[in-house]
């Protein structure tokens, strides 16, 4: 079996080395190309160029497959490989994604009605905020006026009325939002907004009690209403401050520029409302201590009284122990003086018994002698001793008379 010729200029692959007769594919390479054929040689009948000889035919000669039949495709599985790892690469350098930003959510404008035209200002500035913030929403004037439309109300809104109710669209505010603001400011704003400016700049003044925050936002509100030069500007902020600030800032050389006038004073505010924290905690802290100094001195005072108290009821009277004499005398007098009658409160002038203690003994049965149950006065052993006494005493009153 003659091998097939080598093509030229090609180098061997180990899959062409294998036996016509589908056996299995050697271990390597021969040592040598398959017999019959030199590799520097072209095919038989020719000098090494096919198209030299006349017999040649290359459709007898085919060019072997790139793997023998019944076997797997093994370049095709390591191309595969191959563009897989490419594939994985690839992916693995793609930037992460990024987070999606949080929506900022704009505080809806305070509707306008136009009673004060003081207000419209403000009323435009949030207005320009959402178109700010959502500037897809926005993409044309027709969207702005719009908007702005749907938050007007009262003699605003019934101002635009007509125009909004024309078939026809034809308002020369309609479509052009510079001319809608120009319709709004000059119905509904200020009469002369810079007048009104630099009237309030001249009157502005910061109050001694309040913090100089408020003081710089209402000043710089009024300074971009206004074409002042900054000198003017800085000596007009100078004369709104109170005269704690004023005196702080001329420590040093007073500022030129409005910008470092503003910081310095700003500064000595800061520096006034720390100490005067500072100085009402102190405060609250004496106040503190002192009602806590006078909580202990209260009860040290409770308990020397106390004590004070316990000792002179536990140390003995020196005075009664001092003259045995007179403390018996004072007995002696005591048990010589008459007992209190305790029917004394309960008989009257006359000496028999008030009505209140009558109708009391009777309603309880008690005898109306001498008070106590069991018995009646004409029974009551101590009215027959009085009534046996006093017969004694008359008979013998009446005995002496007679001697």
């Amino acid at each position: 079996m003659q091998g097939d010729p080598e093509r030229p200029n090609s180098p061997t692959s180990p899959l062409e080395y294998y036996d016509r007769d589908d056996a299995p594919l050697d271990d390597g390479p021969p040592e040598g190309p398959p017999e019959g054929n030199d590799p520097d040689d072209g095919p038989p009948g020719g000098d090494g160029n096919p198209g030299e000889d006349p017999d040649y035919d290359p459709d007898d000669h085919p060019t072997p497959p790139g793997s023998p039949p019944g076997t797997p495709d093994m370049a095709g599985q390591f191309l595969g490989a191959i563009q897989s790892l490419a594939t994985n690469l690839i992916s693995m350098q793609r930037p992460a994604a990024t987070p999606r930003p949080e929506k900022v959510k704009v505080r809806e404008p305070e509707p306008f009605d136009g009673s004060d035209p003081r207000k419209l200002r403000s009323f435009l500035v949030s207005c320009n905020l959402h178109f700010r913030d959502r500037p897809y929403a926005f993409p044309n004037d027709e969207k702005k006026i719009l908007f702005v439309l749907s938050y007007l109300n009262g003699s605003a809104i019934s101002w635009f009325e007509p125009g909004l109710m024309d078939p026809t669209n034809s308002a020369h505010w309609m479509w052009d939002f510079e001319v809608f603001l120009n319709e709004l400011e000059v119905n509904f704003g200020p009469h002369d907004p810079v007048g009104d400016a630099e009237k309030s700049l001249t009157e502005i003044s910061m109050k001694d009690g309040s913090r100089i925050v408020k003081y710089n936002v209402e000043f710089w509100k009024l300074v971009a209403r206004v074409d002042w030069n900054e000198s003017a500007l800085t000596a007009r902020y100078f004369r709104g401050l109170p005269l704690r600030l004023r005196v702080e800032v001329m420590r040093g050389g007073k500022p030129t520029a409005l910008a470092a006038m503003r910081l310095k004073a700003q500064d000595a505010d800061d520096i006034y409302w720390m100490q005067k924290d500072e100085a009402n905690q102190e405060t609250r802290n004496s106040a503190n201590s002192g009602s806590s100094a006078k909580k202990e001195s209260k009860g040290h005072s409770n308990s020397n009284s106390n004590s004070n108290s316990n000792q002179s009821n536990s140390k003995p009277n020196s005075s009664a122990n001092h003259g045995n004499s007179s403390s018996s005398g004072r007995k002696s007098d005591s048990k010589d003086r008459p007992k209190p009658n305790p029917l004394a409160e309960k008989l009257g002038k006359n000496g028999k018994l008030t009505g209140e203690e009558r109708e009391r003994r009777m309603k309880e049965g008690l005898c109306l002698y001498c008070g106590k149950s069991g018995h009646v006065a004409h029974d009551c052993p101590k009215a027959v001793a009085a009534k046996a006494r006093a017969a004694s005493v008359e008979s013998k009153d009446s005995a002496d008379s007679k001697k």
